[in-house]
């Protein structure tokens, strides 16, 4: 099995664990990703094994480490899925204590423990506790500016849940709704994510007796998941990165692991190339984002991405044009074919394109980086002097700078 690294909870125990010796780490941390990888292949008892093992080298971390933490919480997930829901609960509540002195009680990390509690609870049938446990939890993403997370949606997803259990499903139906609008607003009304929150409202309005507009979702949500499966079946086909799809890349920006994601494809090998181009091409900003700025890292060994990165350059996202341009200065001479684009971004301004993605200094920066990656292409970005020397004239000082600087460069002076 690949080594995924640690998931995002892992990787946050870690910076929070107390100093400990090296080989103890690196067995516990082999035992976590030997039980990711059982539970990815859907070997529950196997996982369970690793699980246990891990929990024993992670009592020798301390009560308060949130290596600690993370072992009790996915232990006791394991458990919960195995139906031994009795054997759960203890260690996801010492999960839940440790997380919130670890972190703090506010920390996105640990209301993720607690919606594991919640989740038990809810499978146990005690829907009332689970109800008040899965209000502190959204409460608390709240306060943490999470509101809009991965978390904040599964902790919707189950309070609806929830709620349709007690029996009110007109409390349920617009926490699902509100929970779709976050994954829309992340990943476009066309992922299968929507799936189950669709699923879900359909029961909702059933109940309420609102049967044409169920029927309407449980379409939808049917279609989505066809969909999904199709996509599911292409990617498989497609490149790979880590032993990772493009897909299940997307999967994990979009996901609660998204910095760890982000992490690694940004500190990335020439060998992710062919996934940073097809995330380059994605729906969702923030994904085109991450590739771009992969992309920019790597520099002359991401050449196979210069005319991706040249569409790139007119994205409804400045941010994605921001990075694209600096991935092109850093190739150098080598993209050349992009001059035309890059000194047509020198006119990325709010009075020409007012409705782009991001805030008002991000025009500024945008059309900086593009100045700057004709100076890097160098003689080869002739054609752009004309733009250059009007850049010369911009509002903005960096722009100015940086125009000038490329009008050096190119000319050899």
């Amino acid at each position: 099995m690949r080594n995924r690294g640690l998931p995002a909870a892992l990787a946050a125990a870690v910076l929070l664990a107390a100093p400990t010796d090296a080989q103890d780490d690196a067995l516990w941390k082999s035992l976590m990703e030997q039980s990711v990888a059982a539970r990815e292949a859907g070997k529950l008892p196997e996982a369970q094994k690793h699980l246990e093992k891990a929990l024993k080298e992670a009592e020798k971390f301390g009560p308060r480490d949130g290596r600690l933490a993370v072992t009790l919480n996915d232990l006791g997930v394991v458990y919960d899925a195995a139906g031994q829901l009795a054997k759960a609960e203890p260690l996801l509540k010492r999960a839940v204590t440790v997380y919130e002195t670890a972190l703090g009680e506010n920390h996105p990390v640990a209301a993720r423990g607690l919606l594991s509690l919640c989740i038990n609870l809810r499978h146990q049938g005690r829907m009332a506790e689970a109800y008040i446990f899965l209000r502190g939890v959204a409460s608390r993403l709240e306060k943490a500016g999470a509101g809009e997370s991965p978390e904040m949606v599964a902790a919707l997803g189950a309070l609806a849940e929830t709620q349709t259990g007690l029996g009110k499903p007109d409390r349920a139906e617009p926490l699902y709704t509100r929970a779709m609008g976050i994954v829309e607003k992340a990943l476009g009304p066309e992922h299968p994510a929507l799936a189950p929150l669709l699923e879900g409202r359909a029961a909702a309005l059933r109940k309420l007796n609102r049967s044409l507009e169920a029927d309407k979702d449980e379409a939808r949500a049917a279609a989505l998941k066809a969909a999904g499966e199709a996509a599911v079946r292409r990617d498989a086909a497609g490149p790979r990165y880590q032993g990772k799809t493009v897909g299940e890349w997307v999967q994990a920006l979009g996901g609660p692991e998204r910095m760890e994601a982000f992490g690694t494809l940004t500190q990335a090998d020439k060998s992710a190339v062919p996934v940073l181009i097809e995330l380059l091409r994605s729906d969702v900003s923030h994904i085109r984002t991450a590739a771009a700025t992969a992309i920019a890292r790597l520099g002359p060994d991401a050449q196979a991405a210069i005319s991706a990165l040249g569409a790139a350059l007119k994205d409804k996202n400045l941010n994605v044009r921001y990075w694209a341009a600096r991935a092109l200065g850093a190739m150098g001479p080598a993209a050349e074919t992009t001059v035309p684009a890059l000194a047509d971004a020198l006119k990325t301004h709010p009075k020409t394109d007012p409705d782009l993605e991001g805030p008002p200094r991000y025009y500024k920066d945008a059309r900086t980086a593009a100045a700057e990656a004709l100076g890097m292409i160098g003689a080869a970005a002739r054609a752009a002097l004309p733009q250059l020397r009007e850049a010369l004239k911009d509002e903005e000082s960096e722009v100015r700078s940086a125009a000038q600087q490329a009008v050096t460069r190119i000319e050899g002076k």
